[in-house]
């Protein structure tokens, strides 16, 4: 389960325990089972782009997602996520092939972006290598990694 899957559960979960007259989500988000709910919500694609409340949101978010990288570095000063904030940039992928994984990486995303080269299992990432299946395509998951 990657990262969309993810995020659909957490907007999903959020409006069904949170009241209000309209909900805007950010994407083009599939949500299901939402119930009476489902007539208030709305999926905008680049919401963060024209609708207020989303600016804010998405503000807090990435506020909030950098000060978790730097608290993160703290543990795991390899990845230098106190500065790439977990993006894949060439540090942080060159880490990843030294180091292997932790805990924290999103296993989509370090397949995704060691796809072209990998060719062995990374530690940490699979704990059994009969489970390895390198891709041999990642063009649908090229945002699973943004």
């Amino acid at each position: 389960m990657g990262i969309g899957w993810a995020n659909r559960v957490a907007f999903e979960r959020l409006i069904l325990r949170m009241d209000a007259d309209s909900y805007i989500v950010d994407g083009n988000l599939k949500l299901q089972d939402m119930g009476r709910k489902a007539r208030h919500v709305r999926s905008q694609v680049r919401a963060d782009e024209t609708e207020q409340a989303v600016m804010a949101a998405s503000i807090v978010a990435k506020v909030n997602r950098d000060q978790i990288m730097r608290d993160l570095h703290g543990e795991y000063s390899v990845y230098g996520w106190d500065h790439n904030k977990g993006y894949g940039t060439h540090e942080h992928i060159a880490a990843i092939r030294q180091h292997g994984t932790c805990v924290h990486h999103r296993h989509q995303f370090v397949t995704t972006a060691l796809s072209h080269t990998l060719t062995a299992p990374l530690p940490g990432i699979f704990d059994d290598a009969e489970h390895f299946d390198p891709p041999t395509d990642h063009k649908d998951n090229q945002q699973e990694h943004e």
